[in-house]
């Protein structure tokens, strides 16, 4: 999805893999078109690991971070893994602030840096059902 100031994209690498990569500025209407596309695969009630390039976003809504927010929330159980790639500044900060709430639901957001975000990318494609997470890469 592309819209004025960034684009959104949202793959499934393998069953029960999720990654998502935003450049520029996300709205809500990206996080709207995030849970629109996904939400038919989590209703299944598939567990997924979920990997966020967001190295590359600058800025975001305040009713996107809402509304995914809300929706990590509602999929607890479905979340094994969240890890974002995120510079430093607002979008960490916004990681984090929803990381308060889906701490409380037992939803552990994780920002790592590229290193360990290609790292556990990788792992979780190449891994088979049942395989062991790496290290510092621990499913919620």
């Amino acid at each position: 999805m592309s819209e004025p100031g960034g684009t959104f994209a949202l793959y499934m690498p393998r069953e029960g893999v999720v990654v998502s990569r935003v450049r520029g500025h996300f709205t809500g209407a990206m996080a709207r078109a995030w849970v629109d596309t996904i939400e038919p695969y989590f209703a299944s009630g598939e567990r997924f690991d979920t990997l966020h390039d967001w190295e590359a976003m600058v800025s975001f809504d305040a009713e996107a971070r809402r509304l995914l927010t809300k929706w990590i929330v509602q999929r607890r159980g479905l979340v094994k893994s969240a890890r974002f790639l995120a510079k430093p500044g607002i979008v960490s900060l916004g990681i984090a602030t929803a990381g308060l709430a889906t701490a409380v639901a037992g939803v552990e957001l994780r920002v790592c840096g590229r290193r360990e975000f290609d790292e556990a990318l990788a792992h979780v494609v190449e891994a088979r059902p049942g395989d062991e997470t790496p290290a510092g890469f621990r499913p919620n």
